[in-house]
């Protein structure tokens, strides 16, 4: 992880990460290190989330 944090906006966890280039498909299932915790996760397309106008 190189960041993450609670978004109100969306109820949820989220976060950027650096990952091995043979797992970034775009719905490919990972797990995340949180404080030694591995937790399951989800690749998504940037930007994960657009503002209404």
């Amino acid at each position: 992880m190189t960041s993450g944090t609670f978004l109100p906006y969306l109820n949820g966890s989220y976060g950027l990460a650096i990952v091995e280039s043979a797992k970034r498909e775009i719905g490919a299932p990972v797990q995340v290190d949180v404080r030694g915790r591995k937790i399951d996760a989800e690749m998504v397309k940037l930007p994960f989330y657009k503002r209404e106008q």
